[in-house]
Parts: C-alpha cells; structure tokens; sequence
C-alpha cells in the first residue's frame, strides 16, 4: 500500500490510567516507497528486536551486524505510552536490508497529534532513506482522520535531521528542551 491511505479501526483503550491509541492494521499492511518498505512492528518483531538470526527470519530481510541503531531519547516527550515501532526494508534484488527503523506514539483520540521519531544504521545514512522513509511515513499518518499533527523532536546541533525536517514541511514549534531536542511540527493542510 503506497502512502496517503490510513486503513485504521479506531479504538481506545485504558491502560494504567490512561488512553492508549490503538492501530488495527489489516495482515501484511506495508508503506511502500520507491525504495523502500516500512513494516509496522508485531508483537513477535518487538519481541526480537536485538535477536539479529530470528528478526531476520521474521523479517525475511538481512539485518546488518551492527543492529540495532543507536536512538535519541527524549524523556520529556509528551505521553509516556511508549513508542510503535516500524522496520525501515531497503528493497534489494535478491533480499531486502533493514537500515533503520521509525518509531510513533500519542494518542490522536484525544489531541489530534502523534509524536515520531527515527533512527538509521551509520552505514545507511546521508543516502536519503531517512527523508524518503520520514516522508512517506508522515503523509500515511496526516490521511488518518484522527490526525491533525505530526511531531518530532531533535537535538539542536544534528543539522541533517533539522534539513529533513524542514525539507518536507515541518516547522520549529519552539526552544530547545531542557535535553536539548528542538520540537518540530507539520500541520494537516
């Protein structure tokens, strides 16, 4: 399935006191791009997230020696219900490469936003498959009726991120935090 359509069931759910958004995404659901594949995060994948040989089975994808990427940590980010990872698949001729990973939380239900973050193997990066990935990832989630905004939070000296960011729409949307992450905004148009 190519961006810009959002096959959802909306649902809330309680946990821990509070609300929890829900993706019900039909069987195999992918977001293709030209050269890339991103693939939501089952509870068996989650659960083999540093298992490199049984990720790769489930993945039916190479997974580089170094996995995983290092990832950015914002503490201070609103809602703490945890990050829904999506597995970045560079298309390959024989066998897909996992390069990266995106990540999304927050509760559109409640404030019509989610939050996402990112993060790509050193040896994959400043090739474009974090805009292309960024991109077609964004545009998925502004066609789901519940979201108004996408954000993302950067650390303020890491300026190709920054360029990213604001290559495809998104805006500053105040100072550094006290972690030194600069949020950034893209608005439904």
């Amino acid at each position: 399935m190519r961006a810009g359509i959002c096959p959802y069931t909306r649902r809330m759910t309680q946990t821990a006191g509070g609300a929890q958004f829900v993706l019900d995404l039909p069987a195999g659901f992918r977001i293709h791009t030209d050269r890339l594949h991103l693939v939501p995060a089952s509870h068996q994948l989650v659960g083999n997230w540093q298992d490199r040989a049984r990720l790769s089975q489930l993945l039916d994808a190479r997974v580089p020696d170094e996995w995983p990427p290092e990832l950015v940590e914002d503490y201070d980010a609103e809602g703490d219900g945890g990050w829904w990872d999506w597995y970045v698949l560079k298309r390959d001729a024989d066998r897909p490469t996992l390069v990266g990973v995106v990540g999304l939380k927050g509760w559109p239900e409640v404030n019509g936003s989610v939050q996402i973050g990112c993060a790509f193997m050193p040896e994959f990066q400043r090739q474009g498959y974090g805009a292309e990935s960024i991109t077609a990832f964004v545009s998925w989630l502004l066609s789901c009726p519940r979201v108004q905004s996408v954000t993302a939070r950067v650390p303020a000296g890491h300026i190709p991120s920054v360029a990213i960011l604001r290559k495809i729409g998104f805006a500053p949307a105040g100072p550094p935090n006290d972690a030194g992450l600069i949020r950034f905004e893209k608005a439904r148009a």
